[in-house]
């Protein structure tokens, strides 16, 4: 993380009693953290800065030599060939370590959604609905909770702008970054690189919502990553593991799933 990051104590302190400072241990050196401690969700802090927002031309020259099987990912592809990147500003934010687990969800909610990382979905990150992820978000906005927004995201999973691919340099990497995974049976503070980029974030590849940058934030949007829930490669989940691509999720659809990473406004 950058010097200049805050202090966890004081931090904790700026965002209510309902917040407290989470001691890194030596693995994780130089991470801010605090918990929300009503819904148990650990955050850290990340810095803000500038990126190019969207695929660039090597992002899309690297899916480009991939060879794919299946006409429709040929497809994605071509269609990356006409976006265009946007300069964009992401203010320093808090980002969760990790997605919504079931217990979370059952409590909010009253129902688990579907289990990712094991059998016992009360203990494991879960997918939810449009709905469901919107209501969730309703329930912790007075402690300033609230979804990842898309450039968010994209600065999370890119490390600030550096990277091609969650969690990786190259398409291998990725690979491996959803094999680490399906390694660990459910969100630790000490897991290791490539189920936790450098930034102490866990859990990119299986996939989030996020939300619109503008407005109120809580509505989704659409939902960037993905490519974890169909591991080892089906096809099109590669293209997923692109650190710029995302694909919306229209209002009133029901039939989308994907799991809840909150954010929180930097206090100041």
């Amino acid at each position: 993380m950058t010097s200049n990051a805050p202090d966890g104590a004081k931090l904790a302190a700026k965002l209510g009693p309902r917040f407290r400072a989470v001691k890194p241990n030596k693995a994780e050196r130089g991470l801010v953290q605090v918990e929300h401690v009503p819904s148990g969700t650990l955050f850290v802090a990340i810095p803000g800065g500038t990126f190019a927002l969207g695929p660039s031309r090597e992002e899309v020259g690297d899916l480009s030599r991939l060879k794919f099987e299946e006409d429709v990912t040929r497809e994605m592809v071509e269609g990356l060939r006409g976006a265009k990147t946007k300069k964009t500003k992401v203010a320093p934010f808090l980002c969760a370590r990790a997605q919504v687990h079931g217990s979370l969800a059952e409590a909010v909610l009253g129902k688990t959604g579907w289990a990712l990382d094991e059998e016992d979905a009360r203990a494991g990150i879960v997918r939810l609905y449009p709905a469901d992820a919107a209501k969730l978000a309703r329930a912790f906005a007075k402690d300033g909770l609230r979804l990842i927004t898309d450039p968010e995201w994209e600065w999370v999973a890119r490390e600030g702008g550096a990277r091609h691919w969650i969690n990786a340099d190259d398409a291998k990497g990725a690979e491996k970054a959803c094999g680490a995974l399906y390694g660990a049976e459910r969100f630790s503070r000490d897991a290791k690189p490539p189920a936790t980029n450098g930034w102490g974030v866990w859990g990119l590849p299986w996939g989030d919502f996020v939300a619109e940058a503008k407005g109120t934030r809580r509505a989704v949007w659409g939902v960037r990553g993905g490519a974890a829930m169909l591991y080892p490669w089906q096809s099109d989940e590669i293209v997923m593991c692109c650190a710029s691509y995302g694909y919306r999720v229209g209002r009133g659809r029901s039939k989308e799933q994907s799991s809840v990473r909150f954010a929180i406004d930097m206090p100041r």
